[in-house]
């Protein structure tokens, strides 16, 4: 027996459409003794380093992926092979983003196609009304999963629709040729998928050309049919199907429980998440068809996936090659920047050398051999470090704010540094007071240092317009968080998911603890409702995983799940390439202002930010 692996794992940071952190998914694979697993995330890499660090830390090979939702309704799982797919797909997300708005990515894949035209077209209007009176089309209503209904009773389709008011996104799509998806691996079937909504339909011509089309754009190699069954009473007909098309179209398949929770004890906070996605109740999003059956669509062991998928042992050795083939490494030691112009025959580091010795002649008088030793040894570390772009961008950000008469300030370690002192980014002299520069960089730093300045909140948005002005819209972004649940939403939102009176939740949510520190019994008790009163106890359920979703349980201090993407207003990065290589790119609030998708958290973020505080309902941190 080869060892087993699972691709397509769903994390919460699909944002409402999973319900366990990444570490949850692999403490659950660890106990179920998964070797490999992969993580697929809709439209976007989120929690691909949280992934990768716990995987790595439990002995459990990490594979990084995708879910891209398509112009056309269809959904297309990616996996990257190496560093060159993972770039691949911070591209496609990126595009994806940026062609739409936000929560609605707009792509098409040149010359596949993956939707079947049913998913994003919208209400349409009569072509002769007119144009002064049309409205914009709206997102369709949800549906019952085309997977869940051979069997559903007298509506196939779920009740009658749930009204959308959401507009539907009209711009044009982006458009990524397969070419330039040469180091992804496409995994196609699944729930919500092309593949299984033709068999569905009875369409197997369909479902067919689907699979041809994607294997000729993307090779043979690079694409294989997922199998799953969730007990359904479709799922063993649907296994077989799928096997059926992938043995025609030449491609392997491979074995999965696409699973989006962790373990059973999930499916209740699954639910809730998905009423609260829609916006409705969970009774009405059961009589929608919108909540999932039973609760299958989690992490199996092997022994139990062989069992029901028995007919198909080919593909758990097909899983376990592609898990072997797919190794991503993200080094964050990789130190790029945007570029800063320097004259012919210079180089960034001896514009900075001329910039310091000409600064030293006038702040010290005399230069002593302390001042100039000092000088010397830090230029030296930052010559070693490759940083003297760094500097000299930032000098340039306080040179502009000091012409425009801008309050500015450096702060933090960066003051220990005297090189910034000449630089006029800080103003504390680190020779007079004896700081510590290797408190600031030293040698064996990778990254970049910390350089918080402090601009007036009247003058900030000027200096981030010559930001994305000097150095290109494409080279700069924002930089993006993930606002999660504090306590008090979390009450507000499960308890109007929970169907409860608005008198009720108020109570509980004013007697809610802020910061996870007091327990569900103890927050009940302040509200002076008892744990049968409204069938609190399933709703405390419920809440202990929203709440705290990324610790366990409601007064874990881990935080909790992510409700959406946000942008923090006042931090900025650079890079050389415009495409999203190490970070995905997104829409913003500001036009021309993409925000970077905060994928990573190494033991400290890197970044030079222009600095503001906040005050928010909701925690924010990095993914």
């Amino acid at each position: 027996m080869t060892a087993f692996a699972e691709l397509a794992a769903r994390s919460h940071y699909s944002f409402l459409e999973g319900a366990a952190s990444p570490r949850a998914l692999v403490r659950a694979a660890a106990r179920l003794d998964i070797a490999a697993l992969g993580l697929c995330d809709r439209n976007g890499l989120y929690g691909a380093v949280e992934f990768i660090q716990a995987a790595r830390a439990a002995g459990i090979h990490p594979i990084i992926g995708t879910e891209l939702e398509l112009a056309d309704g269809g959904r297309l799982r990616l996996l990257a092979r190496d560093r060159t797919g993972y770039r691949q797909l911070c591209r496609a997300v990126s595009a994806a983003q940026l062609a739409g708005v936000k929560g609605q990515p707009r792509l098409r894949i040149a010359g596949i196609d993956t939707g079947d035209g049913a998913g994003r077209e919208g209400s349409a209007h009569p072509p002769d009304q007119p144009s002064s009176r049309r409205r914009r089309p709206t997102l369709p209503s949800p549906e019952r999963p085309h997977a869940l209904r051979p069997s559903a009773g007298p509506f196939p389709s779920g009740w009658p629709g749930l009204p959308s008011t959401t507009l539907l996104a009209e711009a044009e799509p982006a458009t990524v040729a397969p070419e330039e998806l040469s180091a992804c691996i496409a995994v196609l079937g699944g729930p919500q998928s092309q593949l299984v909504n033709a068999l569905v339909r009875g369409d197997r011509r369909a479902a067919l050309r689907h699979v041809e089309k994607v294997r000729d754009g993307l090779g043979g190699s690079n694409v294989v049919v997922l199998l799953t069954n969730h007990l359904h009473p479709s799922d063993a007909w649907l296994v077989e199907e799928c096997a059926d098309v992938a043995r025609r179209a030449g491609v392997a398949t491979v074995a999965s429980a696409t699973p989006d929770h962790a373990g059973r004890d999930d499916k209740p906070l699954l639910d809730v998440l998905t009423a609260i996605r829609h916006r409705t109740t969970l009774d009405q999003a059961a009589a929608h068809g919108l909540l999932l059956p039973n609760g299958e669509h989690r992490l199996h062991s092997e022994r139990v996936l062989r069992e029901r998928l028995r007919n198909h042992p080919e593909a758990f050795a097909a899983a376990a090659r592609i898990a072997a083939e797919c190794a991503v490494s993200l080094d964050f030691s990789d130190v790029r920047f945007p570029g800063f112009p320097v004259p012919d025959g210079e180089t960034p580091f001896s514009v900075l050398y001329a910039r310091c010795q000409e600064a030293v002649q006038r702040k010290y008088r005399p230069v002593t051999r302390q001042v100039a030793a000092r000088l010397q040894r830090e230029l030296d570390v930052i010559e070693k470090t490759g940083l003297a772009e760094f500097f000299l961008i930032t000098w340039d950000i306080m040179r502009y704010a000091r012409e425009h008469h801008i309050p500015g300030q450096g702060r933090g370690s960066a003051a220990d540094s005297i090189v910034a002192y000449l630089l006029d980014i800080t103003r504390v002299d680190p020779v007079e007071h004896d700081l510590l520069f290797e408190r600031f960089l030293h040698e064996d730093h990778t990254g970049t240092p910390d350089i918080d300045i402090d601009f007036s909140t009247d003058h900030r948005e000027q200096v981030l317009q010559y930001v994305y002005d000097k150095y290109g819209a494409e080279r700069t972004g924002m930089v993006a968080n993930v606002v999660t649940y504090r306590p008090r939403m979390a009450v507000r939102q499960v308890g109007a998911a929970m169907g409860f009176p608005e008198a009720t939740i108020d109570r509980i949510a004013k007697g809610a603890d802020g910061w996870y520190t007091a327990t569900l019994e103890q927050t009940l008790s302040a509200a002076g409702i008892g744990a049968t009163d409204h069938d609190v106890d399933a709703s405390g359920t419920a809440r202990r995983g929203t709440g705290g979703a990324a610790g366990g349980s409601a007064g874990a201090s881990a935080g909790g799940a992510p409700r959406l993407r946000g942008d923090e207003g006042a931090a900025a990065v650079g890079s050389p390439s415009g495409g999203g290589e190490g970070s995905p790119r997104e829409t913003g609030p500001v036009t021309a202002r993409s925000p970077l998708m905060r994928i990573l958290r190494p033991s400290r973020t890197r970044r030079c930010s222009l600095h503001r505080r906040t005050a928010s309902g909701s925690r924010r941190h990095s993914a």
